[in-house]
């Protein structure tokens, strides 16, 4: 039988958090606070290829009782935007988790769609080889398992002209054609996609033990790089419980489902706070 995964405290834990630019908090535009209210846990939410804390903006306003939220926030995009993009996993990695672990004084989930499935799957082995508290639910969305091969495509999407990168693009189906056709926009967004998908598809798994924590993943019934037979392989990524969720729509379900994506995130987090956790779910 597997053991549940039990959220250790840091010894010395922080009162007060200083702002770090990988970490926007997302408030509740619904409701303010009370004097000494703080929810028992936090949600950590990493974005996709192209994406920034924005892509979580209204994340805020599903769970403001239950649970704190950050959208993490890289480089080169948003609030950052002046600041040099990262093209490796490792870089990545290695500047979030030191910039997240004052936060991990609570209990806390950690969420990542596609690219940000494959960096919240990195941070988690990370923050272990640091010594941290690990999240008690990793909720991965969107991508097939770390160590299951990429399709082969042909040239890498972040080697490849911009001309022929546009046109990658609209198969993917990710990018509205009115950002497309916008030249101003683009010269903004192809840079940081193409970064992003130099971190991608630089990737090379590492082959270590299971991570001891309970892992939920996501799938859209339509994602075709993401077939249900990649989602099932993430089970050999935990010694705990797993789980599939799969819902109506493309790899982009995160958006155009979003609200019944919430939804299950919603129920992790009371698991998380509930008898069912107790007994290693998420």
């Amino acid at each position: 039988m597997r053991e549940p995964y039990r959220y250790t405290p840091r010894v010395g834990a922080r009162t007060s958090l200083a702002p770090t630019p990988w970490l926007v908090p997302v408030a509740s535009a619904n409701r303010s606070p009370m004097p000494g209210e703080s929810p028992s846990v936090r949600m950590f939410c990493l974005p996709y290829a192209g994406g920034g804390a924005s892509v979580y903006r209204q994340w805020g306003n599903v769970w403001p009782h239950v649970a704190e939220v950050f959208a993490v926030q890289p480089p080169g995009r948003e609030g950052r935007i002046a600041e040099p993009l990262l093209t490796s996993i490792d870089t990545w990695i290695g500047q979030l988790a030191p910039a997240i672990s004052p936060y991990l004084d609570r209990p806390y989930a950690l969420f990542g769609h596609s690219m940000g499935a494959l960096a919240s799957f990195e941070l988690t082995h990370e923050l272990l080889r640091r010594g941290e508290p690990l999240p008690q639910c990793l909720i991965v969305s969107g991508r097939g398992a770390p160590h299951v091969p990429d399709p082969e495509i042909g040239i890498p999407m972040h080697q490849l002209s911009e001309a022929d990168f546009v046109e990658r693009l609209k198969l993917l189906d990710g990018t509205p054609t009115a950002v497309l056709e916008n030249r101003e926009l683009m010269d903004l967004m192809v840079p940081v996609l193409r970064a992003d998908f130099q971190v991608i598809e630089t990737y090379s798994y590492t082959d270590r033990a299971p991570l001891p924590i309970p892992i939920s993943v996501f799938g859209g019934i339509s994602d075709a790089t993401a077939t249900r037979e990649d989602l099932e392989a993430w089970s050999e990524m935990t010694s705990n419980s797993f789980s599939i969720h799969r819902f109506q729509g493309g790899h982009f379900f995160l958006n155009t489902n979003a609200f019944l994506v919430q939804q299950a995130v919603g129920k992790a987090l009371m698991r998380m706070l509930g008898s069912a956790h107790r007994q290693g779910h998420c």
